[in-house]
């Protein structure tokens, strides 16, 4: 207990100095570009270039405030992590499936809004937030090697060797499972499980903007599934939000898929103040079935994966 006590005290400084930090870098940006023009008689490239390293530094500033801010996010998500005889308590959760090389990504996409406006968040914690939006809790497999969880879905620790038969423990018992396409081995069979044990409408397809992935991924589960449209059939994105994933398949009862375009990559709606408002409004439609619906399995499949009549 008093472990824990310490975690969120240290957590809750990193954070709140953090948050300092990067509100005085980023209003001594402001000021810099708020200055009056050039007077009469200045040199103007003395004073461009004086304006410019004060911008460099207060943006070093600002993103070191910043990283300490996830920094200590990262320390308190220590209390929300999950061990193997904390599996059976967990009934309705969202189960969140990718492979480890999306966290690297997926940790770096930074945005502002999340449960405080002056917090900064993540793809991923953007996409937990979505999730866990109906009062679900967003569970994933933490990477083995990890010093400090990704903020985030919480990260449930297994060995190695355990680590299927964990994934297929909660699948059974969860309302979604969302997995994001890649190309790893451990993916693919995750998707394969996935298929074979949840009914089409527990299932959440998680597109990427890559379209190398998109593709190679929907060449290796085309056993599996109605064929995927092609990256280039897909609707063009508008905006220039830098989220990595375009929008998610949901299945209809035959494995046809159905488009859920996400909005982040769409000009502001004036309705959603953050991107996690708006990701989660874009996804309400499928966490409010899955939560009514009572739980059921798969149509059963052959040996070769492929569904039965």
């Amino acid at each position: 207990m008093a472990g824990n006590t310490r975690i969120r005290i240290t957590g809750a400084l990193l954070r709140g100095i953090g948050t300092i930090i990067m509100a005085v870098g980023s209003l001594g940006g402001i000021y810099v570009l708020s200055r009056e023009n050039v007077s009469a008689g200045t040199n103007f490239i003395e004073v461009v270039k004086n304006r410019l390293v004060f911008l460099i530094v207060v943006g070093i500033i600002a993103g070191f405030g910043a990283w300490m801010q996830h920094h200590g996010r990262k320390i308190n998500a220590q209390l929300h992590a999950l061990r193997s005889e904390d599996i059976p308590s967990l009934q309705g959760h969202v189960l969140y499936l990718r492979s480890f090389d999306a966290d690297y990504q997926t940790k770096h996409n930074i945005y502002m809004g999340g449960r405080a406006e002056i917090e900064r968040v993540t793809e991923e914690d953007l996409l937990a937030l979505a999730l866990g939006s109906q009062g679900n809790t967003v569970v994933a497999i933490g990477r083995p090697d990890e010093k400090l969880p990704e903020t985030g879905a919480r990260r449930l620790y297994v060995p190695d060797e355990a680590w299927q038969p964990t994934v297929q423990r909660l699948m059974a018992t969860a309302r979604l499972v969302v997995l994001r396409m890649g190309l790893s081995s451990g993916l693919l069979w995750e998707f394969e499980q996935a298929v074979s044990q949840l009914p089409p409408h527990r299932l959440l397809l998680l597109i990427p903007a890559d379209q190398h992935t998109y593709e190679n991924f929907a060449a290796q589960v085309s056993r599996l599934l109605p064929i995927l449209p092609t990256f280039a059939e897909l609707p063009a994105t508008a905006g220039s939000a830098k989220f990595s994933v375009y929008g998610a398949y949901t299945f209809k009862p035959d494995w046809t898929s159905y488009l859920i375009r996400f909005r982040l990559n769409h000009p502001v709606n004036p309705t959603a103040k953050t991107p996690a408002r708006r990701l989660a409004k874009d996804l309400a439609p499928v966490l409010t079935a899955c939560n009514q619906a009572s739980p059921e399995r798969a149509a059963p499949q052959s040996q070769d994966g492929n569904l039965q009549e």
